[in-house]
Parts: C-alpha cells; sequence; structure tokens
C-alpha cells in the first residue's frame, strides 16, 4: 500500500510509510512520539509558508499553522481565511504564488531526512 501527497500538481507517493507508522505505534510507540517526528518538521515548512506569504495585511501569513498529527507533515490555513487557496493557486487555478509548494519543496529533503532520524530514533527507543 502506498501513501499519496499532493504538492503544487503532481502527487507524490511514498511506499509503505503508512504501514511503518502503524506498526511504531502497535509497537508502544504513542501518538506523542509520532508527533515529536512530525510536527518540527511541518513547523519549518509553516515558517518558510509564513515568510513567503503574500503581505497585504499579514492576517494571511499569520494563519498558517502546522498541524499536529501523527502520521503526516501537514500545513494548513483555517477555513475562515478564504481567500487563502485563491492566493496559493490563483484564480484560474495556476497563476497564484504557490507559496505553501515553495515552503514545501524548500524542505522535503529535510523533511525526509527528518521523518527518517525519527522513525530510527523510536526504532532504537523501543530497541526493535
Amino acid at each position: 500500500m502506498s501513501d499519496s501527497l499532493m504538492y503544487g500538481g503532481a502527487r507524490l507517493k511514498i511506499d509503505g510509510y503508512s504501514e511503518v507508522l502503524r506498526d511504531l505505534y502497535l509497537a508502544g510507540a504513542d501518538s506523542d512520539d509520532l508527533k515529536a517526528i512530525t510536527r518540527p518538521l511541518a513547523e519549518r515548512i509553516a515558517a518558510t509558508g509564513r515568510a513567503l506569504a503574500p503581505k497585504k495585511s499579514g492576517r494571511l501569513a499569520a494563519s498558517i499553522k502546522p498541524k499536529n498529527s501523527r502520521v503526516s507533515v501537514t500545513v494548513r490555513t483555517p477555513a475562515r481565511v478564504k481567500y487563502a487557496p485563491v492566493r496559493h493557486w490563483g484564480k484560474d487555478g495556476h497563476s497564484g504564488t504557490h507559496f505553501l509548494s515553495k515552503a514545501e519543496e524548500t524542505h522535503r529533503a529535510a523533511t525526509y531526512a527528518g521523518i527518517e532520524a525519527g522513525i530510527d530514533r523510536l526504532l532504537q527507543k523501543r530497541n526493535l
């Protein structure tokens, strides 16, 4: 089974990612252990997204937050900031600034390395 991740207009597939996280969870890693892997990685992407976001009032940049998830590295803007998708994708769906996609792309290699290092730490912690 593979997990699909969307960025820009492409879909990334990572074979076995959810199975590894599930197995770690079943082996005794709790949600906080898994969130300790994903949260710092998402925070880096969110910080870069805030720096790249168009700034008229600063509300859009301030709304960019990392999601606290045990299974994914996710950055979001709340639904109340209705213009965020238009600023990101553009009115026509492709002419926007793509600020969150650029932030993710900037940190992609470090995100994968961080996930790998975090999983290795959990495996050592659980003697697996």
